[in-house]
């Protein structure tokens, strides 16, 4: 139930932040999508893990029953040395081997359980187990996502209610959780929380927020003065600045310039 309450909380939080999404329910329906996959996800990781102590149980079990077959005298002298730990005489040793081999099953299941420490698992341990952590995971999620379900007009407002009600919501957790399995509850429920909170705050911080806004009319530039006034008063700067293209003389300038040249040559040969 903490995965559900945590990673659901820290995608909502991260959309909060991103600067794209400005509808709640945007985030609601990407938190709804993220429950389903990781309800079924974590079910089915459920279902395998207890598939897979089931046949592991049964492997050992099979196992046993060959060497039981098999290998009579070295079965007895384990099962002897079980016996031995607890200071039992080699005579109530060989007794209890005796009255133990006499019933193939319970011997092998004495084997299983205090030679290997092996629990005969239930055969419904897999369905159980997958409908227990999906249904635990898709309550969890669904925790978080409800202040932006009632609080559709500010998306920050709900981020706070979410922090809020997750942070709560992992502290009743940790401490049922620690209370049944017989840890302080108090010290257990804090620590459930934080952990969790650290977890979502990890996965959250990763989110990019929201740029400052890079064009309008209110958008002021360090000088206090908007950005269009400033452009505008920069360009008549670049505008002197700028190189002008040559303009072709007109005809009658060209004109003028020749009549001024063939004076100056006249001078020149009349002073020679």
């Amino acid at each position: 139930m903490s995965d559900g309450l945590t990673v659901p909380f820290a995608l909502a939080a991260g959309l909060t932040g991103a600067s794209g999404v400005d509808s709640t329910a945007i985030i609601v329906t990407a938190g709804i999508a993220e429950i389903a996959a990781g309800s079924i996800a974590m079910g089915l990781g459920g279902y395998l893990s207890g598939r897979t102590e089931i046949e592991h149980y049964h492997s050992e079990e099979s196992r046993e029953y060959f060497e039981v077959e098999k290998f009579p005298e070295k079965e007895r002298a384990e099962v002897k040395e079980i016996f031995a730990e607890y200071g039992l005489s080699e005579k109530v040793q060989d007794e209890i081997v005796d009255e133990l081999s006499k019933d193939k099953k319970k011997y092998v299941d004495f084997m299983m359980r205090y030679e290997l420490g092996l629990e005969k698992p239930d055969a419904n341990r897999a369905r159980n187990s997958a409908l227990t952590i999906g249904a635990s995971y898709i309550v969890g999620g669904l925790i978080p996502l409800l202040p932006y379900v009632f609080i559709r007009t500010d998306k920050h407002l709900a981020l706070l209610v979410s922090l809020v009600v997750t942070l709560l919501a992992l502290f009743v957790f940790g401490f049922f959780k620690s209370k049944v399995t017989g840890q302080p509850p108090i010290s257990g429920a804090f620590r459930t929380m934080v952990i969790g909170a650290v977890a979502a705050g990890a996965a959250a911080g990763g989110a990019p927020g929201a740029p400052p806004a890079a064009t309008g009319a209110g958008c002021r530039t360090r000088a206090g003065q908007p950005r269009a006034a400033q452009a505008g008063a920069a360009e008549p700067a670049v505008q002197r600045h700028q190189v002008q293209p040559r303009r072709r003389p007109g005809a009658a300038v060209l004109a003028r310039r020749r009549h001024r040249r063939g004076d100056r040559g006249r001078g020149r040969r009349a002073r020679h």
